[in-house]
C-alpha cells in the first residue's frame, strides 16, 4: 500500500512536469537536486556530508517550503514509514525572464559567460502559477503519505545550496562549454536512440524502460509557451517513432492510424 501510494504521488507530479524524488540518507551525490544549476552551469560543488548533515537537522514532522538565491523553490518532508525524504523542486512561482532575470543576474554578480545558460535553465524549470494551491495540495499529500496530522509548515531560505555566496574569496569555475545543456543534450539524444532502437527491434520492455527516463532529459524550451513547446516535442517524437515502427516491419497503414490517435490526444 505504501509503495503504491508513493508511486501514485510520484507519477502525479512527474506527469505534470514537476520534479520529485524519494531519497534515503546518506546520499553521496546531490548534483541532481537543482537540475544542474550549480555543478553544471556555475561550477559549484556540493559537499555531500554537509548536505546530509543539514537534512538530518530538519524536523521529521514538518513540511519545508524553501527558496534559494535564484528564486527557485523546493519542498522537503520526511516519510517515516520508508525512512526517505520526499524532495520536490526546483519550481518557480514567478517566471524569471525579462527585467526580472536581468535584475537577478546583476544582484548575484554572476559572470557574463553564464548569462545564456542561466536563461535556458529558467526556461526549463517547472512553473507553478498558483503557489497557495500548490502548498495546500502538498500539505494534504504529505499528511496522507506520513500519516501525521497536522504537520508543521516552515517557509525559509535554503542556505545549504548557497554557502558560496558567503565566501568573499569565492570564484566561479564556469565550464569551458558555455551552453548549460551540453551534457543534457547528449543524454537526451542517447535516450532517444535507445528508444528508437528498441522500437525498431520490437523490444517493448527496453522501450518502456527508456521512456521512463525521458522525463529527466526533456529538451531546452524554445518558446515562451511551455505547453506549446511540450506539444511540439511530442509531435516531433511521434514522427520519429513512426519511422522506427516502420523499420520494425509494421505496415504504414497501422502506424498512421495509431499515430493519428496520438496527435489528437496531444
Amino acid at each position: 500500500m505504501e509503495q503504491t501510494l508513493y508511486r501514485f504521488i510520484k507519477d502525479l507530479f512527474t506527469d505534470n512536469g514537476l520534479p520529485i524524488r524519494f531519497i534515503k540518507l546518506p546520499c553521496h551525490d546531490w548534483n541532481w537536486i537543482d537540475q544542474g544549476l550549480r555543478p553544471e552551469i556555475l561550477g559549484i560543488e556540493f559537499s555531500p556530508d554537509y548536505v546530509n548533515d543539514w537534512f538530518g537537522s530538519l524536523s521529521q514532522s514538518a513540511v519545508y517550503h524553501l527558496t534559494d538565491l535564484f528564486q527557485c523553490h523546493y519542498t522537503f518532508f520526511f516519510l517515516p514509514d520508508s525512512g526517505q525524504y520526499c524532495i520536490i523542486g526546483p519550481l518557480l512561482f514567478e517566471e524569471i525572464s525579462g527585467e526580472a532575470f536581468e535584475a537577478l543576474f546583476q544582484k548575484l554578480s554572476l559572470p557574463e559567460a553564464v548569462w545564456k545558460p542561466l536563461k535556458n535553465y529558467y526556461h526549463n524549470v517547472a512553473f507553478v502559477p498558483y503557489q497557495s494551491f500548490y502548498e495546500t495540495f502538498i500539505q494534504s499529500a504529505a499528511a496522507l503519505m506520513t500519516d501525521q496530522k497536522p504537520l508543521q509548515v516552515f517557509h525559509q531560505q535554503i542556505p545549504v545550496l548557497d554557502l558560496w555566496a558567503e565566501d568573499q574569496n569565492f570564484h566561479f569555475h564556469v565550464s569551458e562549454h558555455p551552453l548549460a545543456d551540453f551534457r543534457h543534450i547528449e543524454l537526451r539524444y542517447k535516450t532517444e536512440n535507445i528508444i528508437f532502437e528498441a522500437v525498431s527491434c520490437g523490444n517493448e520492455s527496453a522501450a518502456l524502460e527508456a521512456f521512463g527516463k525521458i522525463a529527466d532529459t526533456l529538451p531546452v524550451r524554445r518558446l515562451s509557451n511551455q505547453l506549446r513547446d511540450s506539444k511540439d516535442f511530442c509531435i516531433s517524437f511521434d514522427c520519429i517513432l513512426q519511422k522506427a515502427a516502420e523499420s520494425a516491419g509494421v505496415h504504414p497503414i497501422y502506424i498512421s492510424e495509431f499515430s493519428d490517435k496520438n496527435i489528437c490526444q496531444i
